[in-house]
């Protein structure tokens, strides 16, 4: 049942003093009788919540994190960040976008018709020198806001203050795509959100590490925001359902309730203590076992990426799974494996012991190769705006990569996860994709090939 201190407690009220329910959903909270949803689950899914019947949550929410106002969302970060786009699109022309943004953000730019200038950090994470070469070149006609995902998928995040300074003082916009650090806010045992750091947007996925429904998200207007909430609110009208999942709402709720209590930073404390433990062990394994962190200014202690010189990613896949271990993503250079704050000590013993007999199996069978080239970033070469790439009246082809050098890619290709863009609809394809996606990957290009 629902908790007395619930903001949407009182939609639920009353609702069974209806002998009969003429309206929708068809299910009216009883059927059908299908075994993974029981009456109970039906039953908080029946009335109908509106964006309006929102404002007691979010004004709840907003307090939590300290914000001027914090949306929640029901289709995920990537419905924060397509609003986002379209919000700004109303003000501005073009905008910086890290080159290892979420597809997401390319969809938003063709709604938007936003032209991007994309950053491709020289590391793996972008730097406030990056920033400062970046805004030298562009001295006219430069764009007036910029998109920064921080940190990545990896838990890796760049000096955010420093960086978001150096915006401030372009006078620019800052939007922060914090999807990966959506725990940061709710305690001082993790980095420092954006949040505080001064950016006027920043966008939270709530399913990924804060243990609510999937599609569960919100986006924070920090105090002093340069972006109107009115603003936000009109933009998110034009990409929201109007039939809302309850469980969702209900979901954010509740799992917000216990991230900002005394019980999630008691069960970080010990937590982070027995990864430190797990971390010191790869480290002293000589090899074998180590992590990949590039230089970066900070690290999700909740993340670990793993590879090994004596075993490739597939390998160390397979001898984990061998150990009833599954993981969040693995590539050419290894193991991502996160965290949760709901895993028990159990949980953790259980990895520890596997990563022991991981380290004692691999030199026991030869190293396999395993084809693939590192996606570091390309430095797209934009011919067209997404925008236009995507409505271009030549139409498309499809063909191999071999033969597409120097053509302009019509369509957005992504591998998820991690999920940003490999291919960017109106930019020229060249030796990099073909590298990266191999020869015979077919790609969308535009039928007419421009000068």
């Amino acid at each position: 049942m629902l908790q007395a201190t619930s903001s949407l407690k009182s939609k639920f009220d009353g609702f069974d003093r209806f002998a009969l329910h003429l309206h929708t959903p068809a299910h009216q909270g009883m059927g059908p009788q299908v075994s993974l949803l029981s009456k109970d689950l039906l039953y908080l899914d029946s009335p109908y919540i509106t964006r309006c019947d929102l404002k007691p949550l979010e004004a709840k929410v907003s307090e939590y994190y300290g914000t001027e106002h914090t949306f929640v969302l029901t289709a995920g970060a990537s419905q924060g960040l397509l609003t986002t786009l379209i919000t700004l699109g109303r003000t501005h022309q073009r905008v910086w976008v890290q080159r290892n943004c979420h597809k997401s953000v390319i969809g938003g730019l063709i709604l938007a018709g936003l032209e991007p200038v994309f950053l491709a950090p020289k590391e793996r994470i972008l730097s406030v020198q990056d920033l400062n070469a970046a805004f030298a070149e562009f001295s006219e006609k430069a764009p007036t806001c910029i998109i920064l995902t921080n940190p990545t998928y990896e838990g890796w995040g760049c000096d955010l203050e420093t960086c978001i300074a150096a915006c401030r003082a372009q006078g620019l916009t800052v939007v922060v795509d914090e999807a990966h650090g959506s725990l940061w806010p709710a305690t001082s045992l993790l980095p420092q959100s954006a949040i505080a750091l001064g950016a006027d947007l920043v966008v939270h996925s709530l399913h990924k590490y804060c243990g609510a429904i999937v599609q569960s998200a919100l986006v924070h207007l920090p105090k002093g925001s340069r972006i109107a909430v009115e603003d936000f609110q009109s933009a998110l009208e034009l990409v929201e359902t109007t039939s809302k999942s309850n469980l969702i709402l209900l979901s954010i709720e509740e799992t917000l309730d216990q991230m900002f209590s005394a019980l999630l930073g008691d069960r970080l404390i010990l937590q982070l203590a027995k990864l430190e433990q797990i971390r010191n062990r790869i480290t002293s394994s000589d090899g074998v076992l180590k992590l990949m962190e590039p230089d970066c200014s900070v690290r999700d202690p909740l993340k670990l990426f793993v590879a090994s010189d004596k075993a490739n990613p597939a390998q160390l896949v397979r001898y984990f799974a061998d150990l009833g271990v599954d993981y969040e993503l693995y590539d050419t250079e290894g193991v991502l494996f996160i965290f949760s704050i709901y895993h028990s000590d159990a949980d953790l013993d259980l990895f520890e012991a596997a990563m022991d007999s991981v380290i004692q199996r691999i030199g026991q069978e030869k190293s396999e190769s395993l084809s693939g080239k590192i996606p570091h970033y390309n430095q797209p070469h934009m011919k067209l705006s997404p925008r236009s790439a995507h409505h271009h009246p030549s139409g498309f082809e499809t063909i191999p990569l071999s033969q597409a050098m120097g053509r302009i890619a019509g369509e957005m290709v992504a591998s998820c996860p991690p999920g940003w863009p490999l291919v960017i609809p109106g930019e020229v394809l060249g030796d990099w994709h073909r590298e990266t996606l191999g020869n015979n990957f077919k790609v969308k290009v535009l039928r007419e090939a421009l000068s």
